[in-house]
């Protein structure tokens, strides 16, 4: 393992401003081919409702646990409004901690806003309205009892500034981070017109999309020149993958990712993505779900163009009362020709998020994403003989002379599903002390086929015919993340805590040439991580160890 590093420089956007780049994260991966009995976790997980009754004992107890401080909070308040000083009404007003505590409001038509009940600790306040540039405040400590008024004045869409929680597992300002990191907000989503997530995605700088065909053809997304599968998808911190793919990656399930009922799109490139563990060393690409609160609003849209191209979508957001909101989103795809006229593709992609704050000090979210997709495949493309009989070494690939682009194949296709649940709990139990609980389930499935049919144009590359087959792939994985924050001091904050995955794959094969066929796999893996930010000279130097 590589040893800890402490990296500065000093930022272009901020006189004297000194930031630090975070050292990658030593992550301890221990694959559980046995029962841990030291630790007796895996006894206790072969026993859900044993164990779930404990845990929630457990969290029961922190949150009934009210520490003295609960009698005197604090109350961050205050005016929204233009550039010419008129009241901003309805603009989101979300509230972030560094423990991970995140609040939403809206301006009433005064354009006020007030978030009370708060605990003692360091906030971020982010504004957003529709045809406004995001704001993101500076941090803002609070004591116990304060009442801190944060008025806020929008300009006009150019240069948005936003809160950034990849980087470091913590809420921070943007132009706080010293690592490669690139926000795409929903607005940014929504003006360039794309259908799918990868394509919203070219032009971020070490970004490269690469997609084999028409919409719905195998996409890869390389970060930094990396490999296909070293870029971790992400879906509010937790990771999104194919447990069936033989790299354990999302690869398979790229190319039908929708950008629906999205907040922003958060890209980590380079070394720094280290701390979300081996699978992440090219990068990471964090999808972070809208939050809904105040009064309910929908939107429907449609959109058609070229190879009989149309798409559909509904979305909707908004508060339960004052302390719940929602915020869904259903987007349907449909390419009814596509590029040879034969390239038929369907994606129905439906997203939504609750979110329930038992107290100012205590959160509840659920996030939901799931992707049902039919598509025709062409054959790959394939070497000609002048690629074998030339004099050169490494011919160059001309089409026709060296190989022969991808065929169309009339009944060769894909079926793909993917589903992705998960819960979170967040406490800050105390001016110190924070925690979060989550749990996420990904369920896969994939079938591939092909029929006998052969395409006329075509029919001299297939003198004995074209070979019949379907294969499954399911996979499913369950992951359990705890995390702590401890505030050692007004200047310290560590974080620590583990995840456990457990994984299931399903393979079947039509014709099978192999012994080992319809069989099923399982794995467990436990992983250990913990990190340390250090923040000086009025929190222009940080300093993470990990």
């Amino acid at each position: 393992m590589k040893k800890n590093r402490i990296l500065w420089k000093l930022s272009s956007h901020r006189p004297s401003q000194i930031t630090v780049e975070e050292p990658e994260q030593l992550f301890l991966c221990v694959p559980l081919r046995k029962p841990l009995r030291p630790l007796r976790l895996e006894r206790n997980l072969r026993n859900p409702t044993a164990w779930l009754i404990k845990l929630s004992a457990l969290v029961i107890t922190l949150i009934f646990s009210s520490p003295a401080f609960s009698q005197s909070r604090a109350t961050i308040s205050g005016h929204v409004k233009d550039p010419r000083g008129a009241n901003v009404a309805s603009a989101e007003v979300q509230l972030r901690s560094r423990s991970g505590i995140h609040l939403s409001a809206t301006t009433d038509d005064n354009g006020a806003y007030s978030l009370t009940n708060l605990a003692a600790g360091d906030y971020v306040v982010e504004v957003k309205a529709k045809g406004f540039a995001t704001f993101t405040s500076n941090e803002l400590s609070v004591t116990r009892g304060q009442s801190l008024t944060t008025d806020v004045q929008l300009s006009v869409e150019a240069v948005s500034e936003n809160v950034v929680i990849t980087a470091t597992g913590t809420a921070q300002r943007a132009d706080e981070i010293s690592k490669a990191v690139t926000v795409l907000d929903d607005q940014s989503i929504e003006a360039k017109r794309e259908i799918s997530l990868a394509e919203s995605l070219r032009g971020i700088p070490g970004v490269r999309v690469q997609q084999q065909g028409s919409p719905g053809a195998l996409t890869t997304i390389r970060l930094r020149g990396q490999r296909n599968f070293d870029t971790a998808i992400l879906l509010d911190g937790l990771r999104v993958r194919d447990a069936s793919d033989i790299n354990g990656s999302a690869v398979s399930f790229i190319a039908d990712l929708l950008p629906a009922d999205l907040d922003r799109v958060e890209v980590l490139r380079g070394s720094g993505s280290s701390i979300y563990g081996t699978n992440a060393i090219g990068g990471v690409i964090n999808l972070v779900p809208a939050t809904g609160a105040g009064d309910s609003h929908f939107e429907f849209g449609f959109d058609g163009g070229s190879l009989a191209l149309f798409r559909e979508r509904i979305r909707g957001s908004g508060g339960l009362g004052k302390r719940s909101g929602y915020s869904f989103g259903i987007s349907r795809a449909d390419v009814r020709r596509g590029v040879d006229g034969n390239d038929e593709y369907g994606n129905t992609v439906g997203a939504g998020r609750w979110q329930f704050n038992v107290k100012p000090t205590i959160t509840i979210g659920a996030n939901f994403y799931g992707t049902i997709s039919n598509a025709r495949v062409n054959d790959s493309p394939f070497a000609l003989s002048a690629a074998f009989t030339g004099s050169s070494q490494y011919p160059r690939a001309v089409e026709g002379s060296t190989f022969h682009s991808d065929i169309n194949n009339p009944d060769k296709g894909r079926r793909n599903r993917m589903l992705v649940g998960s819960v979170r709990l967040s406490q800050q139990v105390n001016d110190k002390l924070s925690y979060s609980i989550a749990y996420q389930h990904v369920g896969t499935r994939r079938r591939n086929y092909n029929g006998p049919g052969i395409d006329p144009k075509f029919a001299a590359f297939y003198p004995f015919g074209d070979f019949a087959f379907m294969s499954v792939n399911n996979g499913g994985t369950d992951t359990l993340d705890l995390r702590t924050n401890l505030r050692l001091g007004r200047r310290n904050l560590a974080t620590g805590g583990f995840e456990y995955e457990h994984e299931s794959i399903f393979q079947s094969s039509i014709p099978s040439f192999s012994s080992v066929n319809n069989t099923t796999d399982r794995q467990r893996t436990l992983a250990v991580f913990g990190q340390d930010q250090i923040f000086l000279l009025d929190n222009r130097l940080q300093i993470s160890v990990g």
